[in-house]
């Protein structure tokens, strides 16, 4: 089990390697890091999005809906949290959409396999379904509100929007390709809608992207970045101890006592262990968020998820006896 999780950890650090140097070296510049993203934001996430519920099996009716409702209500209840530690440590939002969204997909599905087994990478995939939905709509908006992305249309001169235009921009921002994808990927696993082989290969393989791309793009930011700034923020380590130590043991004091599955119990607590989501680096790069500490946060909590794995599920297998 810890050898998977090592060799993944050894995995993301190469590929952020990778776009470090490819940066350094002007390999990829600032604008190919904007049209990187784009591609990942519009193409590859939606893309994983739906693979993960192509050819799924609606087994366990009881189960599914349980791991649904409790996962939906961790992007409620998990922001709540994340607004009232920023208003506490007078903190940027941005810490909030970082404790909010880990990187579930590309070290989420390995990590949980290699510790609950091969049964726990199917809920990993309804959990991305709720994610993409969370994100694309509460963490899009916010980052860009964070940002200061949509501008006042007074403040450069332009009359202001009517009712009817405002509407209209509310629909046009929540149909992107990440809400929709995610919108889609429910309706196949849910209906059960048969995917033609060859398109289903397809997507896969605009899939299978993402991942290095991601972690290429990431590493290529994080070369803005003076690497002591990276290690020497002392609230860049508070944010990992909470997110990586304090939120899983929340998770796991909550979900212990109630009446479920205890494999469902082990997921989400290792769900929370995730180190930040590549995802809010590419929304930082795409909107003019602060990428210099989502890409500080990001490299550091990779660099301590494997322990707090290690030590979060040989906790749950003494509290649920998994």
């Amino acid at each position: 089990m810890s050898q998977t999780i090592v060799s993944q950890f050894i995995l993301i650090i190469g590929l952020l390697a990778v776009g470090y140097v490819c940066r350094k070296l002007d390999v990829i510049d600032e604008n190919a890091g904007k049209y990187l993203s784009k591609i990942l934001l519009c193409l590859t996430i939606p893309a994983t999005a739906i693979e993960a519920a192509i050819g799924k099996p609606l087994e366990n009716l009881a189960n599914v809906l349980v791991f649904l409702g409790i996962a939906s209500a961790l992007f409620v209840v998990v922001p709540l949290i994340g607004k009232l530690l920023c208003k506490i440590m007078k903190w940027s939002e941005v810490y909030r959409l970082m404790l909010t969204f880990g990187n579930t997909g590309f070290v989420g599905i390995p990590v949980s396999a290699a510790v609950w087994g091969q049964e726990s990478v199917f809920y990993v995939t309804l959990f991305m379904m709720t994610f993409n939905i969370a994100f694309f709509t509460w963490g899009v908006a916010t980052m860009k509100r964070i940002s200061g992305y949509n501008v006042n249309a007074e403040a450069l001169g332009r009359p202001k929007p009517s009712f009817k235009q405002r509407v209209a921009k509310t629909w046009r921002d929540l149909l992107n390709p990440g809400i929709i994808s995610a919108l889609l990927a429910l309706l196949i696993f849910l209906f059960q809608i048969p995917i033609q082989e060859d398109l289903a290969r397809l997507i896969s393989t605009v899939a299978s992207i993402n991942t290095p791309l991601a972690m290429i793009v990431i590493g290529a930011s994080l070369a803005s970045v003076p690497i002591k700034d990276i290690f020497n923020d002392k609230y860049v380590y508070l944010f990992a101890a909470i997110k990586l130590m304090a939120l899983p043991a929340l998770v796991l004091a909550v979900l212990a006592f109630c009446p479920i599955d205890p494999l469902l119990v082990g997921i989400f607590v290792v769900l929370e262990c995730m180190p930040v989501a590549g995802n809010l680096s590419m929304i930082a790069i795409q909107y003019h968020g602060d990428i210099n500490l989502v890409s500080k946060a990001t490299a550091l909590t990779t660099l301590f998820f494997i322990p707090s794995v290690l030590f979060w599920s040989y906790i749950v297998r003494l509290v649920v006896a998994i």
